[in-house]
Parts: C-alpha cells; sequence; structure tokens
C-alpha cells in the first residue's frame, strides 16, 4: 500500500496563525467566516461612487469597495469568530 502521508512545513507566522485558532476555539468561537463578495449582494453603500450607484464600475473601484465591505463584516464579528476564510473563484 501506497504512503500518502502529508508533510508541511510550519513557519513562524503559520505557528502563530495556528496558536490564534487555537486560543479562539478554547474561547468557544469554532466558527470560520468566509468572505465571498459578490458585486450585485454587496450593501449599496459600498457600491457607491461619488452618491451615485456603480452599475459598470471599473476593477479598481469594485477591489476597493470588496475590501471596505470584508473589512466592515470583520470589524464587526471579530470577536464571534476564530478565522476569516477569504474566497476567491
Amino acid at each position: 500500500m501506497e504512503d500518502r502521508t502529508l508533510t508541511a512545513t510550519i513557519t513562524e507566522s503559520d505557528r502563530d496563525f495556528a496558536s490564534l485558532i487555537v486560543a479562539r476555539a478554547a474561547e468557544g468561537k469554532l466558527i470560520v467566516m468566509g468572505l465571498d463578495p459578490v458585486w450585485d449582494r454587496l450593501p449599496e453603500q459600498f457600491r457607491r461612487k461619488k452618491g451615485k450607484l456603480a452599475t459598470k464600475p471599473g476593477y479598481k473601484f469594485q477591489a476597493k469597495a470588496y475590501l471596505e465591505f470584508c473589512k466592515a463584516i470583520v470589524d464587526a464579528t471579530a470577536d464571534l469568530v476564530c478565522c476569516f476564510k477569504p474566497q476567491i473563484a
């Protein structure tokens, strides 16, 4: 039978992240929050450009809107979840 053991190198930053996850789990915070912004479902406040709803925004405006939206979600839920998982597809 073939050995399919996975190996990984754990860096110092990985260890810090893992420690944070363990600490959050010890606090009973076991939820992983997925951040998967979809343009048409963003609240209007993030889709407005100069006060008007941006119907055909450029990629830079969309990227900024996604960032601001995700930051707002993180700020609002940081004390409730153990980590965040950005989704890009």
